[in-house]
């Protein structure tokens, strides 16, 4: 279980209904001794861990609304390569801190995100909840990719956007909200793979996020193309169901 700090009597019933996300979260008065775990008090909801001060979920998704200005040249819109509409509907198989789905929705399309990590569902859902990220045309999911799609076959979504964890050795920290992903998902078994095997039939087209250097998630199919950025590119392998 992860623990849910709240310093003040007042915050418990948000707490709860926090908690009630996911059904994972301990309520405590008392500092948590845990690496990681959310505080919630008068300022809003926090993470704390020893590695770095208390990040702020505002302070998550502060820069995601600098994009929203340019989101036609975003590489990942180029690489879905459909105008939005109510019919447009993308899978963000695994959503992480939703970043990635919150400029999909700003662009138009529909955005279903599936999140099976507690502590990073819980934060996407008080982001979505305060306003912190727009959520118009955002659901979030807390549910085990693979299970879901295991058990709903008959799914059609027009895209499926998969981002496996990228497995860097640098010397260099990594961004704040990485290291949080990293912190949360250091023990999680590599199920990239599989998760591709069971997605693709399922859709038109299944987007896989790679750094560049990477080599494709998988031999075979070969991605149908690929839109190259800097630092990571997209493969995208298009299925005509």
């Amino acid at each position: 279980m992860h623990k849910l700090y709240i310093t003040a009597p007042n915050l418990l019933e948000e707490a709860e209904a926090l908690a009630g996300i996911t059904n994972c979260f301990t309520i405590c008065n008392d500092i948590p001794k845990e690496d990681i775990f959310l505080r919630l008090g008068e300022d809003g909801l926090a993470v704390i861990t020893p590695h770095f001060k208390p990040l702020y979920i505002g302070d998550i998704y502060n820069k995601v609304h600098l994009r929203k200005n340019n989101l036609a040249k975003e590489l990942l819109i180029n690489a879905i390569k459909v105008k939005p509409n109510s019919e447009i509907l993308i899978i963000d198989a695994t959503a992480g801190l939703g970043k990635d789905s919150v400029l999909l929705g700003l662009y138009g399309y529909r955005v279903l995100m599936f999140e099976r990590n507690p502590f990073l569902a819980t934060i996407i859902y008080y982001a979505m909840n305060n306003k912190i990220i727009p959520s118009d045309n955002l659901k979030l999911i807390f549910t085990n990719s693979l299970d879901y799609f295991k058990a709903n076959s008959n799914i059609a979504p027009y895209a499926i956007y998969l981002d496996p964890m990228f497995k860097k050795q640098e010397k260099s920290l990594a961004k704040k909200d990485m290291q949080i992903i990293q912190l949360l998902t250091k023990d999680d078994k590599n199920v990239d793979a599989e998760l591709f095997k069971l997605a693709y039939p399922l859709c038109n087209k299944l987007i896989i996020k790679r750094d560049s250097k990477q080599s494709a998630l998988v031999t075979t199919p070969l991605p149908t193309y690929s839109k190259q950025g800097k630092t990571i590119r997209y493969d995208v392998y298009v299925n005509n169901i």
